[in-house]
Formats: structure tokens, sequence, C-alpha cells
């Protein structure tokens, strides 16, 4: 089923990352208050996009730029639909999909859009492949020996799926105790599936410190992308190094980069790993520094870290943390460092625009999105 709905799309402004911010001394300063942000940058100006949304469109958990950035694409979960926004256009297409029978695909996690034919969604264990029709064409149940026994496909804003000739590459989380450094041992990030055959092998470790030493459950959150050198850059949560995976090489090991000052401060691990108490391990992870997002543009990378709460915020439930944005030459030199004054930034809903990001900024309005535009000039 498809629907129409006339939309409104507002373009206030757009942010320049200057290049004289990186390299020029005698730039004019500029202090820019907003209703997201307040900054103090050489020649940095912030504004918002604003994006009239349908009101049965919910924030999505997976979320894409299509058709040259002019497509704002969503999986709404609560309708099982597939959403498609035009940028600069009214335009606006709802598909509903069926929950059942042979094109069924209720219970989806999460769905990734490569072209009209090929929709891949994930399913517990489960990958399914079909089209911008809803017809399905490929159901591929994994089993994996040594995972557990049904580990979770992640199919995310910070984990897309990646396409390697015949093959696709999807993240993973195994079924196994967070908590049992025997069973960190064993734990896999990938899996990479033959769509010929339908086979399955599992792939990347864990960083060493993260198999020797427990973090708790929220730390094995992890992020990646593909560069163009077919390497995954990979970021781990608890970790200030990214590390890297040589898709090209059969052997796939996990290799770290370690990154040039100015670093960031690793989490520490759980001072008691045997405390397996939910409210214990989350607090942990909210009273520590966590690296929670990557992304790539071509030219650079852009990370998200995100600070430590305070004791009272946590006794009041106040658990969003304030994000410091980083950006990174291809080298991992790093380019741009900047607090965010404002705990809004979604790090699971930011895009890659060929000269910089476009991220969306939680706000009280029931019928807009809202994002915010990261780019740097020439």
């Amino acid at each position: 089923m498809r629907e129409n709905l006339f939309t409104e799309f507002k373009l206030k402004a757009a942010i320049v990352f200057c290049s004289c911010l990186l390299s020029c001394t005698d730039a004019r300063e500029h202090g820019v208050k907003t209703t997201f942000f307040e900054v103090e940058e050489n020649s940095i100006l912030f504004d918002t996009l604003a994006l009239k949304i349908d009101s049965l469109t919910v924030v999505p958990e997976t979320s894409q730029l299509l058709n040259g950035d002019s497509t704002l694409f969503f999986f709404n979960k609560s309708l099982l639909s597939l959403e498609f926004y035009g940028l600069y256009s009214n335009d606006f297409e709802r598909i509903r999909l069926e929950p059942e029978g042979p094109n069924g695909l209720g219970g989806a996690k999460g769905i990734y859009f490569f072209s009209n034919d090929t929709i891949v969604a994930s399913y517990v264990n489960e990958l399914i492949l079909f089209n911008k029709e809803g017809r399905v064409y490929n159901r591929i149940k994994l089993e994996l020996d040594g995972l557990g026994s049904f580990p979770d496909l992640m199919v995310q804003g910070t984990k897309p799926v990646l396409k390697f000739g015949h093959k696709l590459i999807v993240a993973l989380f195994p079924h196994l105790d967070p908590s049992n450094k025997s069973h960190l041992k064993k734990w896999k990030s990938f899996v990479e599936i033959d769509l010929k055959t339908g086979k399955a092998i599992s792939f990347g470790d864990l960083p060493e410190e993260m198999i020797n030493d427990v973090y708790g459950i929220n730390f094995l959150n992890f992020s990646f992308v593909r560069n163009e050198q077919n390497e995954l850059i990979i970021s781990f949560a608890p970790l200030n190094d990214l590390f890297k995976i040589d898709l090209e090489s059969t052997v796939r090991v996990l290799e770290r980069i370690n990154l040039p000052n100015p670093n960031f401060t690793s989490a520490d691990k759980l001072p008691d790993p045997k405390n397996n108490d939910m409210r214990y391990v989350m607090s942990h992870y909210l009273f520590q520094p966590s690296f929670d997002a990557i992304y790539f543009n071509g030219n650079n990378y852009l990370r998200i870290l995100q600070k430590p709460i305070s004791e009272d915020e946590f006794e009041s439930m106040s658990w969003a943390k304030q994000k410091t944005l980083i950006m990174y030459d291809t080298n991992f030199n790093v380019l741009y460092a900047k607090d965010l004054n404002s705990k809004s930034l979604s790090y699971n809903m930011i895009f890659p625009l060929d000269h910089g990001y476009v991220s969306r900024i939680t706000s009280k309005d029931d019928d807009t999105f809202k994002f915010l535009f990261l780019e740097k000039g020439n």
C-alpha cells in the first residue's frame, strides 16, 4: 500500500566548517547561540534543517540517505513500512509490508536499502532479501557454531550492511555471557554471508583488553565503516583507539590503529566483573566515556564520543550523555574536536555527505525531524 503526503522542507542555513578553522589563526571569532548548541569557534556557523513528517512516522532505528542525498529512507517498525521523504521536494511514499505469509516481514529488526530490487532485513539469526514492492525472494537462516543459540544480526545506523562481491557483511551480537572471559574469547563482531550458497562465516575478534577485562554488556557495542581500501574501520565503545580489518585478506585479523595525539580517554573496566546487576552495569557505562559512532564520507572520519554523566543525573534518570564531535583525516590525525553543550545529537542518524555530514537532532516537535549540517568548506 502506498500513500502520499505533502511535506514541508525548511532550510534555515548550512553549517560550514571553514578550512581556516584548521589553518588560520587570525580568523574572526563568532559566538553563536541556537536552540540546540552554544559554541564559540573560528568561522563556525550553526543552524538547522527541519523536515515536516507524517503523524504516523516514528523515530527510526535504521535510516539512510538515497538518490544522491535527496531522499531520506526510514524503516517504520511500528507500521512495518518503508518510508521515503524527499528533502528538496514534497515527495513522500509509504510502502506497507506484509507481517505474515510468504512475504512476511513481521518482527524485522533492521532494514538496509541497496536498490529497488535489493533490500535486506534482519530478524534475529535470519537474513531476508526482498524488493521495494515487498516481495521476499530469499531467506537465509544462519547457523554459527560457538556464538550461542540465536546470535543477533545487527542492522542500525552505526552498523550498515556491506556488499562484498556476491556476499554480504553484517554486524553480529553473539548470545554469549559478556561477563565470562572464556565467552569473550569466542566473541565475533561480523558475519559474512554468501548469497549463492547461504554459507555464513563469522569473523572479527574483540580487542585484547576487551577479552582480558570485563567492561559490561553496554560496552560491547561498536560501530564501523568501510573505507576506500576495503578495510573495516571499527570503533569499540570503551576504547579510544580505532581498529581495522582488511576485507581483502583471507585471515581477517583485527589490527589496532594507534591514534596520534591529541587522544581521548578510554573507559575503565568494571571494578567488580562478577556483579551482573543491571543497574550496576548500566551505571558503569554511564559514568564512563564511550565512543559510540563512526562515519566516513570519503574525505574524513567523524566519530562521536559520549561524555560521562554525573551522579545527580544518574539518580534523576537523566541518562543522555553529552557529545563530543571528533573529525579525523584519512591518516587518523585529529582535524577537529568540539564538545557540544547539548545531548540532543542523535548519533545513530548521521549521514555522510560529499563534503560533510548531516545529523538528526532530537527535539520536542512531534511533527518535525530536525537536522544539523556539518560541512567543511574549501
